[in-house]
């Protein structure tokens, strides 16, 4: 069966995506099995630098906010809040929430973590939200369960970063106690805490007694005893772990499984149109990348439909900007360079290799693995040689994004609920988390203003104008738009997603 939503789905609405009468009991115990295609970068959420690492982290960690798919705030942590100033804000918390070693949850807490994300606390931690919790400038304990946060300028949809996946509450305890044993063993106040982390293959998860939430009848959540999720990397290994019983829940299922999954009666599908991006982002300090007419040959030789039809099936739709149609930041009067190889060549010949060129390029495996391989031939055809590498997430973090060794790097992010200017701000500011290695400032002055400005039809006119100075430089290589797919069996009940498109499964349980 195929579920097809319009956007991701609000946990706290607790969506029964499998198709249950609303009437169902839910039955408690069990343990669901999950499986993903790649490895956190880090358990430790302030670290973790990657939007899906949430499919690991949100079963443990907490969150001051959760977004929904409409860009709504839901209560987490954060039982309420409110801008006293444009530059003042106070959050108040939930009372009588513990961690899962039973350190209190108070504001001390929150200054304690919010210190840390922007690297204040020793030892300092780099994390990709520092850039964000830098901008608080003022922290105020007002009592145990009041705290006001100062800025020294207005900061645009700063609430939907509380939310994101790297702002997770973890315990001071914990983290002063174990110091960088913490990741092997994460602390946070979610609905199931860590009880073993083996990396690169496993992590178990157990119910938190003193999780505070409860569903909509007041009943204890979480259902489950428990969970494990297992990274299996190869996407066929996946689908046939979970036809066989032997997994419950695939939280990525790539467009070359979905016609097999969706053929057997025992498994649903749910897809998010138009959800992730894909692009190669291009490392413009590092020659021949510094060459304009480099890059605009490599994005005329790049054949998008090509990519959809032999690798999606045709369900995904060619890509001309950072923001696909579900976001309310599309501009759909973006100029893109088309594909075209004559034009390849030109530019080729401008750039002043009129017979070719070589560049390295990296990825960290699941779906760009194919895509590199034919976009890898499709260069070829017009006399671009690109030297592709594969590696786990971790290590593309260091020798792409850090160490800057490889000319270009395929990327991605989902269309969540997050703010845009903030999305834009983690992959093109010289300061966001995922940039240009080259850690170029030509956008930081647009993107700036997107921050500074209230009214989203106004960011909307300045996102629009840092579209256009990406085309004009052509700063990176948007490719594709493709729907996400999460599948899960029939016994699975009560899975609903995150504003990301990911889970973690507090609503989930098992018909037995």
């Amino acid at each position: 069966m195929r579920i097809r939503t319009l956007g991701a789905i609000a946990l706290a609405a607790s969506v029964m995506l499998a198709g249950a009468a609303a009437a169902e009991t839910p039955q408690r115990g069990g343990v669901l099995i999950q499986a993903y295609v790649t490895e956190v970068t880090s358990m430790d959420a302030h670290q973790a630098r990657a939007g899906d690492s949430r499919v690991m982290l949100g079963p443990y960690a907490a969150y001051l906010v959760y977004v929904d798919s409409e860009g709504n705030f839901l209560p987490g942590l954060a039982t309420g809040w409110e801008w006293e100033s444009e530059t003042q804000l106070r959050l108040d918390l939930r009372e009588g929430v513990t961690f899962h070693d039973g350190t209190p949850f108070n504001a001390e807490a929150v200054a304690f973590n919010v210190d840390r994300i922007a690297g204040r606390t020793e030892p300092a931690i780099v994390s990709p939200g520092a850039a964000d919790m830098r901008a608080v400038t003022g922290i105020e304990i007002v009592d145990d369960l009041t705290i006001r946060l100062s800025f020294d300028q207005v900061r645009a949809g700063f609430i939907q970063q509380l939310g994101a996946y790297w702002a997770g509450m973890l315990s001071p305890t914990a983290i002063e106690e174990m110091g960088e044993g913490f990741a092997l063993a994460p602390v946070s106040a979610g609905p199931f805490r860590v009880t073993e982390y083996r990396p690169g293959a496993f992590v178990t998860y157990e119910r938190f007694e003193d999780f505070y939430g409860v569903d909509e009848h007041g009943e204890q959540l979480p259902y489950l005893d428990g969970m494990r999720l297992m990274i299996l990397p190869d996407n066929a290994s996946r689908a046939a772990a979970l036809q066989a019983g032997d997994i419950h829940l695939d939280q990525r299922v790539e467009a070359a499984q979905v016609m097999q999954l969706e053929a057997d009666p025992n498994i649903n599908i749910v897809e998010i149109p138009g959800f992730n991006a894909r692009w190669i982002a291009f490392n413009t300090g590092l020659p021949p990348m510094d060459n304009v007419h480099v890059r605009r040959a490599i994005i005329h030789a790049i054949n998008p439909e090509e990519v959809n039809m032999a690798l999606h099936q045709g369900r995904a739709a060619a890509a001309n900007q950072f923001f696909s149609p579900t976001s309310w930041a599309h501009d759909p009067d973006a100029p893109w360079l088309e594909y075209s190889p004559e034009k390849a060549r030109e530019e080729m010949a401008l750039a002043g290799f009129p017979d070719g060129f070589s560049f390295s390029a990296a990825h960290y495996g699941g779906p760009w693995r194919a895509e590199a391989e034919l976009i890898q031939s499709q260069l070829r055809r017009v006399g671009i040689d690109m030297q592709v590498d594969a590696m786990d997430l971790a290590s593309f973090s260091q020798l792409y994004r850090r160490d800057a060794v490889y000319h270009a790097g395929f990327t991605g992010h989902p269309m969540t609920a997050r703010d845009p200017a903030h999305l834009f701000h983690a992959f093109h500011h010289s300061t966001g988390a995922f940039a240009d290695p080259s850690r170029t400032t030509v956008y930081d002055e647009v993107i700036d203003r997107a921050l500074l400005t209230l009214d989203d039809a106004e960011r909307g006119a300045v996102l629009s104008e840092a579209f256009r100075m990406v085309y004009e430089r052509a700063g990176e290589a948007y490719y594709i738009w493709v729907p996400a797919h999460r599948a899960f069996r029939h016994d699975v009940r009560g899975y609903a997603l995150f504003s990301d498109g990911t889970s973690d499964c507090v609503t989930c349980w098992l018909a037995r």
